[in-house]
């Protein structure tokens, strides 16, 4: 029943219904001892993207969370893009929770689309030591930023970039690394 409501839905999604709703009915049959399923569907009618709202984002700049939305002003409503956007933004690592819902505007063919998000800490600092046979005493530091702004004095943050510098200091050598990925 689950997959058949979904398979349904997942129909529905690519036309831009985002009001859709899906009552399964079962009508039992004693005596062919069977249980007939019919779903009575509420379409409402489909729709486009008027606006999209982020809200939460206080360190992430808009532009890096509206470049991983699938959904843009003006598209079909589609929830299917709707739940892959909230993946990717998941998937950045950069959100404790990522919520996408849609509100209802003037117009009755139109939505908002409402993202709102709660930022966890991106950053981290490691610090090591050790012994070995070569280097007798070695010491690490490593220092990354997922959430990284090259631009944003004093705080480093917000602009999706990925930064890491790595200082290792022994009694023979020393090294130092460092990586930038926009």
């Amino acid at each position: 029943e689950k997959r058949d409501a979904d398979s349904m839905r997942a129909k529905y999604e690519l036309l831009g219904y985002l009001d859709l709703k899906l009552f399964p009915r079962h009508q039992q049959n004693a005596a062919a001892h069977t249980v007939d399923v019919i779903y009575e569907v509420e379409e409402g009618i489909p729709s486009h993207v008027h606006d999209v709202t982020i809200m939460g984002n206080e360190v992430t700049q808009d532009h890096v969370i509206r470049r991983e939305l699938s959904i843009m002003p003006g598209d079909l409503g589609d929830a299917g893009k709707l739940r892959e956007s909230r993946a990717r933004l998941l998937g950045m690592n950069y959100f404790d929770t990522v919520d996408i819902t849609h509100s209802a505007t003037e117009r009755e063919d139109e939505k908002d689309i409402n993202v709102a998000v709660a930022e966890k800490k991106t950053g981290q600092l490691a610090l090591g030591a050790g012994f070995s046979s070569e280097e007798d005493i070695i010491g690490t530091l490593t220092v990354t930023q997922a959430n990284f702004d090259l631009f944003n004095w004093p705080y480093f943050t917000g602009a999706g970039q990925k930064m890491q510098l790595r200082l290792q200091v022994g009694t023979e050598s020393n090294d130092f690394g460092l990586s930038f990925t926009e």
